[in-house]
């Protein structure tokens, strides 16, 4: 089973980057000047499709889809599920599903000095869509 790290978001719209750092294993540093070179804009955010292009480049095969009211619970490990935008959470955010529970890239939001990661045991809003991998 793949050990998820804990990677902590350096731009104020980086947890998805953050996520794709974590599944690839690389730092935030890096992959965002690798993996997301000519992708997107990290001053709005990436959207799945973009998230999904940096996985592909790492060699990941990764799909996204809504999610439905059904499957809200049931997340393999290393989707990443991106909750919708709320009064906590203004923009939506990015988590990574892993054997810890969800790696949050900015566990302290929306405190911007020393940006923290941790893992949480529940979703800290509700599921809008889901990047999920394909080998699982």
């Amino acid at each position: 089973m793949t050990q998820y790290k804990k990677v902590a978001q350096e731009d104020a719209m980086g947890c998805g980057l953050a996520c794709v750092a974590s599944v690839c294993g690389l730092s935030y540093a890096r992959t965002k000047g690798t993996l997301f070179r000519n992708i997107g804009d990290i001053r709005r955010g990436f959207y799945c499709r973009e998230l999904v292009r940096a996985l592909a480049r790492a060699g990941k095969a990764y799909r996204f889809h809504h999610v439905k009211k059904s499957a809200r619970k049931k997340f393999a490990i290393g989707s990443i599920v991106f909750i919708c935008r709320s009064k906590n959470y203004p923009a939506g955010h990015y988590l990574l599903k892993t054997a810890k529970g969800w790696m949050d890239p900015w566990v302290n939001f929306p405190k911007m000095t020393k940006v923290r990661s941790a893992f949480r045991k529940k979703l800290p809003g509700e599921a809008q869509w889901v990047i999920f991998p394909l080998n699982v």
